[in-house]
């Protein structure tokens, strides 16, 4: 589930939890589902949960779903290769809850957001960047043509180069010059676009001493039985694979402006909130 290599880089102390006991039977990695049944604009649904449960099963690691902000504040990379926000947003994490995600990707974890996870980011600025924008609103829910821009990655490597989606489009700002673009959508196929030509909907980063994946798609519980944008979700084996940084499947080293915009992105600083200036700490 977005949970390939560039978003879950093994820890030394994962390694070295792993390493312990070699010759007996191995428990597979387990993926910590953070959601919120009472989530105001994003109820999650069984079917959503079963859905990244039965992609656990599929590509062998463990999903554990919680909707309890507590485990954040002790959460380890010897216990969960990565954490997932289905849906839910950060709002309402106390000190200490904040405290122990910040020290749980600086030791190396990996974090995956959908749709909803980019909602309520102002009052933690270091959530906003782990994210790599900030939600800012979106027209009625529409098809529109997806189009994969790299597609040596994980996410997208089993997927058509461009297709039709339906979901809930969302406009940002705030976006990270750090992202490594790897689905973008086409605002000349819907109504309601604000980023003109370039208008990213999945991207990944190196965030600190982690890595950070995230998936603007995902609003509509019937995407969670769709077979392409499961493949999306699947992303890889994370119970196989090394860890490798965005620049492996993503050709770039850490996207700079560069003149009138990205390299290679065209995006220009006119059309970017950029926030160099926030703090990295909680």
């Amino acid at each position: 589930m977005l949970l390939s290599r560039v978003c879950v880089g093994r820890s030394p102390e994962a390694r070295a939890n792993t390493n312990q006991g070699k010759g007996k039977k191995m428990e597979p990695p387990s993926v910590l589902l953070y959601y919120q049944r009472d989530n105001p604009y994003h109820k999650n649904s069984r079917v959503e949960i079963e859905a990244l449960r039965n992609l656990g099963k599929a590509h062998e690691f463990a999903v554990v779903p919680t909707e309890e902000r507590g485990v954040f504040g002790s959460i380890s990379t010897a216990e969960y290769r990565a954490v997932v926000f289905l849906n839910a947003a950060s709002d309402g994490f106390s000190g200490g809850e904040r405290d122990g995600l910040v020290r749980y990707l600086r030791s190396g974890g990996g974090f995956v957001g959908i749709h909803g996870a980019c909602y309520l980011q102002e009052e933690w600025p270091w959530f906003q960047r782990l994210v790599g924008a900030t939600f800012v609103d979106h027209p009625e829910i529409q098809p529109a043509t997806l189009k994969v821009t790299h597609p040596r990655h994980p996410a997208t490597r089993n997927l058509p180069a461009s297709w039709t989606h339906t979901d809930e489009w969302y406009n940002f700002r705030d976006v990270s010059e750090n992202l490594g673009t790897l689905i973008t959508v086409d605002e000349q196929t819907y109504t309601g676009g604000t980023h003109g030509d370039h208008h990213p909907v999945v991207w990944c980063q190196e965030y600190e001493s982690g890595r950070s994946f995230y998936t603007a798609l995902g609003h509509l519980e019937p995407s969670f039985r769709d077979p392409t944008y499961l493949r999306h979700l699947a992303g890889g084996d994370i119970g196989r694979v090394e860890p490798a940084g965005c620049s492996e499947y993503c050709g770039f080293a850490g996207l700079k402006l560069q003149g009138d915009g990205f390299r290679g992105h065209g995006i220009p600083p006119s059309r970017l909130h950029r926030i160099g200036s926030i703090p990295l700490g909680p």
